[in-house]
């Protein structure tokens, strides 16, 4: 056998074993929540895409309260059920967002043709010097009119990539399926008793509230939850997919 055919062949093998290491770690650590997996994918990361600066922007548990508490009844407790339930799954959708956020920053790293606009733009507002002196680039110019003419771009044609959202949708209604809906749909076994102000008694009774949830609350309830979390990736992949666009243009300079 040819000795470049016999190079090549055993190129292909190491990237599709490393390939099927990064596969392993990433469901170890998705779904079985084990973190020694992400370290040690961050470190691959590290080496073989020079990623080194992942700072992830987890979800705003606040605003996924809220949401539930759109979804429930006022007399089934919604406040401390919304409570409950966020308490519940917060560790795993911190998973999924992180996962997100290593797939949106690796894009933005290596997406040459916003890098280039970015680097070019930038150039109007601080020096090179400056770019030599700054840890983040965002920070330094997130007040300047072109630059977040350029952001709104980037984020208004990640909206559009018909790609992306089917990817985004995909890996939220599988990881939803397979760690999201167990917990969901037996959440009646996590929820607190509790007791309510009966208000429309002339006297100050107290009434339990219409606990456990009906299945058909809950079925809601986790429809609301599958269109938040595909929302809110979105949101999450094009904040790191940015911040991605930003470090490939710093790294140029340090």
């Amino acid at each position: 056998m040819d000795q470049g055919l016999r190079r090549e062949k055993r190129k292909l093998h190491t990237v599709k074993k490393n390939r099927d290491i990064k596969v392993t770690l990433l469901n170890k650590f998705l779904f079985e929540g084990d973190s020694s997996c992400l370290q040690i994918l961050l470190n691959l990361y590290n080496i073989e895409d020079s990623i080194e600066n992942v700072l992830p922007s987890y979800i705003s548990m606040k605003k996924l309260k809220e949401d539930i508490v759109r979804c429930l009844n006022p007399d089934q407790g919604r406040d401390l059920v919304a409570q409950n339930i966020s308490s519940l799954i917060h560790d795993e959708i911190t998973r999924l967002e992180l996962y997100i956020y290593l797939e949106g920053y690796k894009k933005g790293y290596h997406g040459k043709k916003w890098a280039d606009q970015l680097e070019i733009l930038s150039f109007n507002y601080v020096s090179v010097e400056d770019i030599y002196k700054t840890c983040q680039l965002d920070s330094t110019l997130q007040e300047c009119q072109g630059v977040m003419g350029l952001k709104e771009k980037v984020f208004l044609s990640l909206e559009e990539d018909s790609y992306l959202r089917n990817f985004l949708k995909d890996v939220v209604l599988a990881y939803s399926n397979r760690v999201l809906k167990p917990k969901i749909f037996h959440v009646n076994k996590y929820l607190d008793r509790q007791l309510m102000i009966d208000c429309t008694s002339k006297d100050i009774q107290f009434i339990e509230a219409h606990l456990p949830l009906k299945f058909k609350d809950i079925a809601y309830l986790y429809r609301r939850l599958l269109k938040f979390l595909i929302k809110d990736c979105l949101r999450v992949y094009q904040k790191a997919y940015w911040d991605g666009i930003n470090d490939q243009v710093l790294n140029r300079y340090q």
